[in-house]
């Protein structure tokens, strides 16, 4: 309780420079696609502190809503280097139903054959598979409480925060 997890990961927030969500913008992927923002930290952190750790930085866990979104993590590097990665996919509040940190329906999954599983009854979390574990895309559930590393989706740019409208339309002119 009270661990922050990722120090030195969230340089520029709560810092006075205005917008808190003007975070450091190294690191950042846009996605032209989906007009979105990624970036994978750099610290494994148990699910509940990545996800406050993507909320302290204007985004959430990424969500990944079709099979080329899932696999541009790939193609980018995202996932490279790495085993298992979080993501905002949970079944927490009802097991069997799983749903997105940031609201989105689920419309689309990529779970690894036999999973979800549930495992022990306290697998409740979605991870990606990342390269080290397997040269292709998958999922699979996990305990909330092993450290894994972020992967956090942002709907505006890093460097110029939420606005009015967040989501549509509001990163035209980058990419």
């Amino acid at each position: 309780e009270g661990a922050t997890g990722g120090e030195g990961e969230g340089e520029g927030e709560g810092e006075g420079e205005g917008d808190p969500c003007a975070v450091d913008t190294a690191g950042w992927i846009y996605n032209p696609a989906t007009h979105h923002w990624y970036k994978r930290g750099d610290a494994a952190l148990n699910w509940a502190d990545a996800n406050a750790l993507a909320d302290s930085w204007c985004g959430y866990l990424v969500a990944l809503n079709d099979a080329a979104e899932n696999d541009w993590l790939f193609t980018v590097g995202l996932l490279d280097n790495a085993d298992k990665i979080w993501c905002g996919l949970n079944d927490a509040a009802v097991t069997g139903t799983y749903v997105w940190t940031n609201g989105e329906p689920v419309t689309y999954t990529d779970w690894l054959t036999g999973q979800p599983d549930h495992a022990n009854g306290i697998q409740h979390y979605a991870t990606i598979l990342g390269v080290l574990h397997q040269a292709a895309p998958a999922w699979t559930d996990e305990d909330g409480t092993v450290p894994r590393l972020p992967l956090i989706e942002r709907n505006t740019d890093p460097g110029i925060g939420p606005s009015e409208g967040e989501g549509e339309g509001s990163t035209e002119g980058e990419g």
